[in-house]
């Protein structure tokens, strides 16, 4: 089912977005630049990104997406990129690997 979804996706090549609200929900961009650029996510449809850039964007979590989020937080677990591997072991469900300190 999932092929059939993203054969239906609005897709982006090749395309520089600069200084734009960009809602991702639905659609894949490939090799696609996003420059100073705000993009929305609210997990009302598949999203794919195929080596793509970012450079100076802000990412804005909405609906599902935002309480996802919201969940993941209230477990105690941070998004920050030191961290991840926790969060990401708990998704796989294999064990986190032991952290220094």
């Amino acid at each position: 089912m999932l092929q059939r979804m993203e054969m239906q996706m609005e897709t982006y090549s090749d395309v520089t977005f600069q200084d734009r609200e960009v809602t991702v929900d639905g659609i894949k961009f490939i090799r696609c630049l996003f420059e100073r650029c705000k993009l929305t996510y609210a997990a009302a449809g598949p999203v794919g990104m195929e080596g793509c850039g970012f450079s100076e964007c802000t990412w804005n979590f909405e609906g599902p997406a935002a309480d996802t989020l919201a969940f993941i937080r209230s477990m105690g677990l941070s998004l920050e990129p030191s961290e991840r591997h926790k969060w990401a072991a708990m998704v796989l469900g294999e064990a986190a690997p032991p952290t220094a300190g």
